[in-house]
């Protein structure tokens, strides 16, 4: 087998990281909101980021995996329910624009591992002006956002996130020497 060959083997698997985490996070934040009785999340209005403030609510939950999914959405989001999609009449265990991220950073993953793409810092940065934006104007005036807008402004910066993620770490395997790539071993034989 070619050293480049090889080289874009261990791409592969060193890219398929961040896709092994996302897709499956992103699917049970979607899922777990079937695992439990039909209308009995919802855990209202009084959420805050970064704090437990759901616990008692979480403990009372009657699957382990609907436990441990909703302590993640409640250690790392408000939760509020009016910003929350809801799926078989349960509340998710992240906010709609939080939604919006996860999915977007496992879209990401699986787009950049399928084809790789370098992602300009300046698109990366351009990205999160409409998050930006949107959250600024909800906290400065009396404009609220929808949970249409904002899981929409949350995908395309960690698509974009997730794309450059999974570049940097492909390019990490093999960095070649100043004028040398790849290219270079295409006829190279591995001695393994």
């Amino acid at each position: 087998m070619g050293v480049a060959m090889d080289l874009r083997r261990k791409q592969l698997l060193v890219g398929a990281i961040p896709a092994a985490i996302f897709v499956p996070l992103a699917l049970l934040l979607t899922m777990v909101p079937f695992l439990e009785p039909p209308g009995s999340v919802d855990l209202g209005e009084r959420g805050l980021s970064g704090i437990m403030d759901h616990r008692q609510q979480i403990e009372n939950m009657s699957n382990p995996i609907s436990r441990a999914i909703y302590s993640f959405g409640d250690s790392s989001c408000h939760q509020n329910s009016s910003r929350s999609f809801f799926f078989h009449g349960n509340q998710t265990p992240v906010c709609s624009r939080d939604m919006g991220i996860y999915w977007g950073f496992a879209a990401g993953a699986v787009v950049a591992l399928l084809r790789r793409y370098y992602v300009p810092l300046s698109l990366v940065l351009l990205s999160f002006v409409p998050m930006g934006a949107d959250g600024l104007i909800q906290a400065f005036t009396s404009y609220t956002s929808t949970n249409l807008i904002r899981p929409l402004t949350g995908f395309p910066p960690s698509l974009l996130l997730s794309m450059t993620l999974v570049y940097s770490l492909q390019e990490s395997v093999y960095l070649p020497p100043p004028g040398r790539g790849p290219q270079d071993f295409e006829n190279t034989q591995s001695t393994e």
